[in-house]
């Protein structure tokens, strides 16, 4: 199941809303720096890995770490999605009116 979030909602979230909660994180170019921002908020560690993140647009965290997963490797996804791993599309934020 996909479930969506809009930026500013995963923005209010801490390290404990996330680490280890088996979510894949599905995000959208538009929405990339903000993440970045976040990332430094939640004090992520290996946030360099975001450059490849940036690439297949997925990411996880465990361990307090951003995690980077090859999308192009369907056993990877499988595997997770097998552990019980729900996606989360981070969107941007709507306007209303």
């Amino acid at each position: 199941m996909i479930f969506q979030w809009q930026i500013s909602e995963l923005e209010q979230k801490e390290m404990e809303d996330v680490n280890y909660k088996k979510i894949l994180f599905h995000f959208c170019d538009e929405v990339a720096d903000r993440l970045e921002k976040w990332f430094e908020k939640i004090e992520l560690n290996h946030t360099s890995r975001f450059e490849d993140c940036r690439t297949n647009h997925f990411f996880y965290v465990e361990n307090c770490d951003l995690q980077y997963f090859n999308t192009d490797v369907e056993e990877d996804i499988m595997y997770l999605l097998d552990e019980g791993f729900e996606v989360i599309e981070i969107t941007e934020d709507k306007i209303n009116g």
